[in-house]
């Protein structure tokens, strides 16, 4: 019986960690080492931000779009340009239930982050 709980353990250490890491500039939240490009983006207006991610990581929209981040947390994040970015900006706390619009009026990729979560990351490319 113990030997079948320290392999249950082990087994749950070595698939276990985090994998909202977002290591290669994808799309943060949905895990991994996928490099955002227009191709995989989600073409959408609304950007949710919800268990400290925000969803959809990676996304696409065409210049003079206003994205509009929706706090669906139970606690306050921020939408953040990465420094050196087309675009610069910062919404300040978003509280929970509360919402952000940003129009994005240059062409180019725009990092974002959460200054309050450093796992929180979000590219957008802009057309």
């Amino acid at each position: 019986m113990r030997k079948g709980w320290v392999i249950s353990i082990l087994l749950a250490a070595a698939c276990g960690g985090s994998s909202s890491s977002n290591t290669s500039g994808g799309g943060g939240g949905g895990g991994g080492t996928t490099t955002c490009t227009a191709a995989n983006a989600t073409a959408t207006t609304t950007v949710s931000m919800a268990n400290t991610a925000y969803a959809p990581g990676c996304m696409k929209v065409a210049v003079g779009t206003t994205v509009t981040f929706s706090n669906d947390d139970v606690m306050a994040h921020t939408v953040t340009t990465d420094a050196g970015q087309a675009e610069s900006f910062n919404s300040g706390a978003i509280n929970p239930n509360a919402t952000f619009s940003h129009t994005f009026a240059t062409a180019g990729t725009i990092k974002i982050h959460c200054n309050f979560h450093s796992t929180m990351h979000l590219t957008v490319i802009v057309q």
